[in-house]
């Protein structure tokens, strides 16, 4: 009986088993064989349908004798909805495997789809994504997880997280496209706006193009391709196929990863920034993401292209203050010293005036010096790297080399200010929410069809 439960969970662990072993009728997952391979003392565990890649191996030998890898599908959130429309996968899935590593403080590196958690074992990290671009492109390009699992076995044998994270793995540098197959491509392009190429999982749907036209006023030319292999590197088709269409938007989709070519390539790179860093989770966690990932670029494009709120009006030039001269006021009022007591009189008047009006300007002088080091510091937090707060960041540095006065000081203080609040971070809804509303948007558009 022992070799047999074994070799169960062993088929399990390699998704070689029944899918019924792991899926319920109605499509869930069912979690019941995976915590009786993680009881039978499995150490990599893989439930049928999985899309993770990684080098097993070594991530293996990185586990230690405790560490655990289970590894999950993607999520596919609707279906573990109950009756009053909320989603049951983090208690129906998640919190047991939780409960069991928790439960025997044994650290359980968990994968969902390509995202990547840690329960149990003391880790001080429960959660990664991917730490920069490279890392990112291989992993949605290629679905190459490797480098994070070693960080989170690590994590689980008790490394410092600065030693966890000094992984050495080399995510390839993308290469120049044959010209053959870029004058294919471009002769595809110009009969047709998109392009799938074969063997692509998802392919890309015609409203992607038309959205961006219609409700954006971009034209697009799309050309989308497979998911790479393990250790290969991103073709770059962008950037000849920008040059064979300059006016236009190219997106270039390799699985999931995005290359953009536009006339202004500076947002067209911020708006590709800005999805991936809002999708995070949902991405990672759930697939479809292709038409999702294109529909929102091109969104963002329209809205750093377009919108103007947060644009300033140049207040008119303030006159430079002139500063107290008392050599010039002393030659001002020796002629009057000479003519007698009466004009003496009449100059000491003078004096008083000429004394509180300096008095004046050097008051103004310290308020403006004040001023112009709050301005200067508001203008420094609010250096963000996101366009629209950048162009109210841009607008004080400009009127911060006009203000010559403390009250244009204050003006140019509150609009470095105002750009500094744009950088605050809003709630981002869970992966859920956003998993469906997407789904219902998709719906409601092609109904309307």
């Amino acid at each position: 009986m022992r070799v047999t439960g074994t070799i169960a969970c062993l088929l399990v662990a390699l998704g070689l088993g029944p899918a019924t072993a792991a899926a319920q009728p109605d499509g869930r997952l069912d979690v019941e064989p995976i915590i009786t391979a993680l009881n039978a003392g499995e150490r990599i565990i893989r439930a049928p349908g999985t899309v993770a890649r990684f080098d097993e191996a070594r991530v293996r030998a990185e586990l230690g004798t405790d560490g655990r890898l289970v590894v999950l599908p993607y999520v596919d959130y609707e279906l573990y909805r109950d009756e009053n429309d909320e989603s049951r996968y983090y208690e129906l899935v998640r919190e047991p495997i939780l409960d069991w590593a928790l439960d025997r403080e044994v650290p359980v590196v968990l994968v969902t789809g390509l995202d990547v958690t840690m329960f149990g074992g003391g880790a001080t990290l429960d959660h990664r994504l991917p730490a920069d671009l490279a890392e990112l492109r291989t992993t949605v390009a290629t679905r190459v997880i490797t480098e994070r699992l070693v960080v989170f076995a690590r994590l689980g044998r008790g490394y410092s997280p600065d030693a966890a994270e000094n992984v050495e793995y080399h995510h390839p540098d993308p290469v120049p496209a044959p010209p053959g197959r870029v004058a294919e491509l471009i002769a595809a392009l110009r009969k047709d706006r998109i392009h799938n190429a074969p063997g692509r999982e998802e392919p890309i749907e015609d409203w992607v193009a038309e959205d961006a036209a219609d409700e954006h006023d971009l034209n697009v030319r799309i050309a989308a391709f497979p998911g790479l292999a393990p250790g290969r590197p991103v073709v770059d088709y962008a950037t000849p196929l920008g040059k064979a269409f300059p006016d236009e938007v190219v997106l270039v989709l390799h699985g999931d990863w995005l290359d953009i070519v536009a006339p202004d390539q500076r947002k067209a790179l911020a708006a590709r920034a800005f999805v991936y860093g809002d999708a995070d989770l949902s991405m990672l966690t759930a697939a479809g993401n292709g038409n999702r990932v294109l529909a929102r670029t091109v969104e963002r494009l329209d809205l750093l292209l377009t919108e103007t709120a947060w644009g300033h009006p140049q207040p008119p030039p303030q006159p430079r203050p002139q500063p107290f001269d008392v050599q010039r006021a002393v030659s001002a009022l020796a002629p009057w010293v000479l003519v007698g007591s009466a004009v003496v009189l009449g100059g000491a008047g003078m004096l008083r005036h000429r004394t509180r009006a300096a008095a004046m300007a050097a008051a103004e002088e310290r308020a403006l010096r004040a001023e112009s080091a709050s301005a200067m510091a508001a203008i420094s937090d609010a250096g963000a790297v996101d366009p629209a707060a950048a162009e109210r960041h841009a607008s004080a540095r400009l009127l911060y080399d006009q203000a010559h006065t403390s009250a244009a000081m204050v003006e140019v203080r509150r609009i470095a200010e105002e750009g500094l609040a744009l950088t605050e971070p809003e709630p981002v809804a869970p992966p859920a929410d956003t998993e469906r509303k997407g789904k219902r948007r998709r719906a409601t558009r092609k109904k309307a069809r």
